[in-house]
């Protein structure tokens, strides 16, 4: 990211949490104000990986688990998010470009709270923010018109996620699970077996008709034999609804 030097125009590049730059060709400091403060925070970590398993398979409700469903990858990861605090109003939006906008309906709940410390974190990536505060604050939605008036206080959280891989049927999926609340977002999730083979038999009804009546037609006109046209369509019935199970639920 870059901004211009308030001395020379030239431009400085910097990150979303740099409080102080130094321009390269005037050589002038630069204090970037984000308030008195800006406090780094990140929620206790109480969701362990053995957990992961179970808690998606409780958001999978409906599916047939135990013969298609398998984790491939878990990975922690501690994604950014700009907070903005009003008197009476709270906001939240993503810091970084690189967190999925999915990602974007997660819902931040009462937890446990504690100073971000990246040194002490092990075996997680730490994404760093790269959208500044400004930019997150202009593109927040439905703001309350009491807030125009009122101090904000931002901060900037780093919430951990699991970033979870898993196969179901022959198919790989994608999807989050809060380190803290359990909650689990999907970046895309596997139709259940019930939907399938509902629209399994909405397709077959509608294909059996055009062929019961395609089938009739001929053979009504080359045989003039009503019942044989009638036993030709029995057994195109059975083969259509078995082709397209097969299709649907591989």
């Amino acid at each position: 990211m870059r901004i211009d030097c308030p001395s020379c125009s030239a431009q400085i590049a910097v990150t979303p949490l740099d409080r102080y730059a130094r321009c390269d060709y005037c050589h002038s400091f630069l204090r970037i104000d984000l308030g008195e403060s800006l406090a780094k925070t990140t929620y206790q970590v109480t969701v362990t990986p053995g957990r992961i398993p179970s808690i998606l398979k409780r958001a999978l409700i409906g599916h047939d688990l135990n013969r298609e469903f398998q984790i491939r990858k878990i990975d922690l990861e501690y994604y950014p998010f700009w907070r903005f605090q009003w008197k009476q109003t709270t906001r939240f939006a993503v810091a970084a470009s690189e967190v999925d906008k999915k990602l974007g309906e997660y819902t931040f709940r009462t937890g446990t709270q504690e100073f971000f410390h990246p040194e002490s974190i092990e075996n997680a990536r730490i994404i760093e923010p790269d959208i500044f505060l400004e930019n997150a604050l202009e593109n927040l939605d439905d703001l309350p018109e009491d807030t125009a008036g009122e101090e904000m206080v931002p901060a900037l959280i780093y919430a951990p996620f699991y970033r979870v891989i898993f196969t179901y049927g022959t198919s790989d999926y994608h999807a989050w699970v809060s380190g803290a609340q359990a909650q689990v977002i999907f970046q895309d999730v596997p139709a259940s077996p019930a939907l399938v083979m509902n629209q399994s038999f909405a397709v077959t009804a509608a294909l059996i008709f055009l062929a019961y009546g395609a089938v009739t037609f001929l053979a009504v006109q080359f045989t003039h034999s009503l019942p044989a046209a009638l036993t030709a369509n029995v057994g195109l019935t059975f083969l259509l609804h078995a082709w397209l199970k097969k299709v649907l639920l591989r």
